[in-house]
């Protein structure tokens, strides 16, 4: 029989114990075992989109020059409530389960790099992209859709809400991290997460608009009056050159396309 003190002064510490809130800045979770790691982001604000010198230096001074248009005008946003971030891009091994799980079919198309430009390679796949990779590398050859379907999977089997980032969330998080190159990953940023600005670039939930007149404040997703036969990415990619990229770079890429040089990453809203 086990004493009845020791097991009341037992209980009487476990409930003691300080425990750490599922929604305190920088803890890291897993819903499953197989989905991606996340990590809680703080609620804030941030100035959004090129500074004058960042856009100066991007088109040599010129104000006038088309790329100064495509991340102006700056605005303030502000993310009001915290939400989780995947640590990393989506893995390999995490798409492979929702592969495995699903029967969620391969396309054999993907645009690579063929020594003189991109071009369709009939037979390549995120399986097979034509470069060696480990499970823990971040899976490409997918497509927008097939992005969103591994969100959706990811929220069907956790019961929680994953999705692909809004434009104004990947800046944000991108943001707590310095100007860097496209082939420094080794180190996390501000948040804790990796890989935002150098590695491969990163599929987003926003229609493409050349520039944020009329952009969202609130950090949500903005696809009214845009041309959503493009969606938005973000992030280096490995043709991408080692010049410098900063957190507003911005491009576009029809969402049925599928290239070596893009992946993606999913976030989740908090349960309040």
């Amino acid at each position: 029989m086990i004493p009845l003190i020791p097991l009341a002064l037992a209980l009487l510490v476990a409930a003691c114990a300080p425990t750490v809130s599922p929604i305190t800045p920088g803890t890291s979770f897993r819903d499953c075992p197989e989905c991606p790691e996340m990590v809680v982001v703080p609620a804030g604000s941030f100035m959004m989109g090129a500074s004058a010198s960042e856009a100066a230096g991007m088109t040599g001074g010129a104000r006038h020059h088309g790329k100064w248009a495509l991340e102006r005008p700056r605005h303030s946003v502000t993310i009001d409530r915290p939400f989780a971030l995947g640590t990393y891009k989506v893995t390999r091994e995490d798409y492979a389960a929702f592969v495995r799980e699903t029967g969620y079919g391969d396309i054999e198309a993907c645009y690579r790099w063929n020594g003189h430009r991109m071009a369709l390679a009939i037979g390549t796949n995120w399986r097979d992209p034509g470069f060696a990779q480990a499970d823990r590398d971040p899976v490409v050859c997918v497509s927008w859709h097939d992005a969103r379907a591994y969100a959706y999977w990811l929220s069907r089997k956790t019961g929680k809400r994953y999705r692909l980032l809004s434009e104004a969330e990947w800046e944000y998080g991108a943001r707590s991290d310095t100007i860097t190159t496209a082939d420094a990953t080794a180190r996390p940023n501000g948040f804790g997460v990796y890989g935002m600005l150098g590695g491969f670039g990163e599929w987003l939930r926003d229609c493409w608009h050349d520039t944020y007149d009329g952009a969202p404040s609130d950090g949500g997703v903005w696809t009214a009056e845009g041309r959503c036969n493009d969606r938005v990415l973000r992030g280096a990619a490995p043709y991408s050159g080692p010049r410098r990229f900063r957190p507003s770079s911005r491009g576009r890429l029809s969402p049925f396309l599928r290239t070596v040089g893009v992946g993606f990453r999913v976030a989740r809203a908090l349960d309040p």
